[in-house]
């Protein structure tokens, strides 16, 4: 039990020296901090003009910040109106071209369903062309049909004896041969010898019955149809126009028209395509217009933001100008009043002692032009 007291006891005493030293470790502490404390506390008008300063610090750096942020901003504004500016002379450039290549896809297409008209029309009057043509060859081809049947009749009259008497139905078939119209090469002369040699056999015929002079009648007709088929046929040889240049003729016609009917095709094509072009074009005008109408709002919000950072930025330079000119006229006073403050300090000085004084002052005198120098020694003595 004895022990047990004496260790407690022991404890006790330990705690109680730990104790002690605790509280002188805490009164050194606060013996230092006081100690720095005093060593680093200001008047109250050192720590007004502290705080003033760090407050003016601390205002100037946040309004130069916002300054810069706000130029920042301001120049990314510019850039992009720079460029929105760019697209709008681009657009504006690119809208009269664009109207232009429409008017002249017009233009164009107009021209090429005119001439496709033209060419049509062309086509149709040289087809018209062709088919006469066609109709004077086979006319034509008629006529010598019929001069070589003639012909070929002749020679067989001639194979006959004269006396041989016509009868009704070769007179009939004369007749029906002189009845026929002769081609539009014959002159008047040959029409007024058919109808002379018409009226003896209409004649021959109405009487019914043959004599003699019916037959020398005969022959003075058929002399003059011999006569009148050499005379034709004169006029045919001296014709300009023969079958084989109509036919060269109807040709060349098959060939123009041909190569018309390619021409037009050619110009149908032609005009599907400027349709196709014209229709892309209007498609991207609208694109173009539809892009110009958005960059026209997003400029007018840009003309907007920019004038108020304009306005903002005016502010901030009126702001910062009054607070420099309240700094300089702070600084001002504090210049003054610190000026006072040492003419305060100058105190009486008595008159007696003056040249002491003034022989005793760091800056040098009448160094050039003394009134009463020294010697060396006894003024670097005063000194």
């Amino acid at each position: 039990m004895v022990d047990m007291q004496e260790e407690k006891l022991e404890n006790g005493e330990e705690t109680k020296n730990e104790e002690k030293d605790i509280v002188m470790q805490n009164e050194e502490i606060e013996a230092s901090a006081g100690q720095k404390k005093k060593k680093m506390q200001l008047t109250p008008e050192e720590q007004r003009i502290v705080y003033e300063l760090r407050s003016n610090l601390a205002q100037r750096t946040h309004d130069q910040n916002t300054k810069l942020s706000g130029e920042l901003a301001m120049h990314r504004n510019l850039a992009e109106m720079r460029r929105r500016q760019q697209e709008r002379v681009y657009s504006t450039r690119v809208e009269p071209d664009e109207k232009l290549s429409r008017i002249n896809a017009i233009k164009l297409m107009r021209m090429y369903e005119r001439r496709a008209k033209e060419a049509e029309m062309r086509a149709n009057q040289l087809e018209e062309d062709l088919n006469a043509s066609r109709d004077l060859a086979k006319r034509y081809h008629d006529m010598y049909v019929q001069e070589k049947e003639k012909a070929t009749e002749r020679e067989r009259t001639k194979s006959r004896p004269n006396t041989a008497k016509p009868s009704n139905q070769e007179s009939k078939k004369d007749e029906g041969e002189n009845k026929k119209p002769l081609p539009r090469s014959k002159s008047a002369k040959g029409a007024s010898e058919e109808k002379e040699v018409e009226t003896p056999q209409r004649a021959k015929t109405a009487n019914g019955h043959v004599t003699e002079d019916d037959l020398q009648d005969d022959e003075a007709v058929f002399k003059r149809h011999v006569e009148m088929i050499a005379e034709t046929r004169a006029m045919k040889a001296t014709s300009p126009i023969r079958i084989t240049d109509i036919v060269r003729k109807s040709e060349c016609l098959i060939l123009e028209n041909e190569r018309l009917k390619r021409e037009v095709k050619k110009l149908v094509f032609d005009n599907t395509e400027l349709i196709k072009r014209v229709k892309n074009s209007t498609a991207d005008r609208t694109k173009l217009m539809n892009c110009i109408g958005t960059s026209e709002q997003a400029r007018c919000e840009l003309v907007k933001r920019l004038q108020q950072e304009r306005q903002k930025h005016q502010r901030l330079n009126r702001s910062m100008n009054k607070q420099a000119s309240e700094w300089i006229q702070y600084r001002k006073g504090m210049q003054d009043k610190d000026e006072q403050r040492r003419w305060a300090q100058v105190g009486f000085s008595c008159p007696s002692g003056a040249e002491e004084r003034s022989s005793g002052h760091s800056a040098k005198r009448n160094v050039y032009k003394p009134r009463s120098m020294f010697p060396v020694e006894q003024y670097s003595a005063q000194h």
